[in-house]
Formats: C-alpha cells, sequence, structure tokens
C-alpha cells in the first residue's frame, strides 16, 4: 500500500494533479454509493473486480493445495467443496462489511461536504 502511495504521489505531482480533483472525485463515488443524482449523470464511475479476484486466485491455490489430504479422491474432492464454500462465505461476508462501511462513510463524506458548501455561502 505504500508503494501505491509513493506511486500515486509522483504521478500526480508530474501530471499536475491538483488535491481538489481527488475530493472531487470521492464527493462522485460517495454520491453514487448512496444513489444521488449528480448534475452529471453520465459520470458513472465503475469497480471492475477482475484483478482483485486474480489476486485471490493466486494466493489462496498454493495455501489450499498444501492442506488438501493425501487421501483418496473422494476425500480430496470433499475437502475442495468445503474450501471453496468457506472462501466463497468469507469473500461474501467481506463484501457485505466493506459495503456497509462505505455506505456509513459516504454519508458521513456527503454532509460534511454540503456543510462546507453551505457555511461557504
Amino acid at each position: 500500500m505504500l508503494i501505491d502511495i509513493i506511486k500515486h504521489s509522483f504521478l500526480a505531482k508530474f501530471n499536475d494533479i491538483k488535491p481538489i480533483a481527488y475530493s472531487e472525485f470521492l464527493e462522485d463515488l460517495c454520491k453514487q454509493t448512496l444513489n444521488i443524482q449528480t448534475e452529471d449523470c453520465k459520470k458513472n464511475l465503475t469497480f471492475v473486480p477482475l484483478a482483485p479476484a486474480c489476486v485471490v486466485i493466486r494466493v489462496l491455490t498454493p495455501v489450499y493445495a498444501a492442506h488438501l489430504p493425501c487421501s483418496p479422491l473422494a476425500w480430496r474432492f470433499f475437502w475442495i467443496l468445503v474450501l471453496i464454500s468457506m472462501t466463497y462465505i468469507m469473500l461474501t461476508s467481506l463484501k457485505v462489511m466493506i459495503g456497509m462501511g462505505l455506505q456509513k462513510h459516504a454519508t458521513w463524506y456527503v454532509s460534511r461536504c454540503r456543510k462546507r458548501k453551505h457555511h461557504l455561502d
């Protein structure tokens, strides 16, 4: 994460991206999370989960392979199904918890932006 922060800092500095651009992006993302219509409805921010899914598969495959028993094929198949089910439940729970956290953060951030704009007027 630290490497990403440093990399994006350099990209922002050398491409003349002002800090307000990040604030506007965060505000648009929060409004989209709360399903608030903005002036520019064409600006729909999407997340493609392919890269994180590849990372999860790449990390979990050797971990699961190391924990599979050296028993008959039926038992291996049973344990593969158990591990896949546990992974699905964990990832689904994580997605729900992150969604709840994003909703809470978006509500807080949008109300803070409204107070700041009201205060400036």
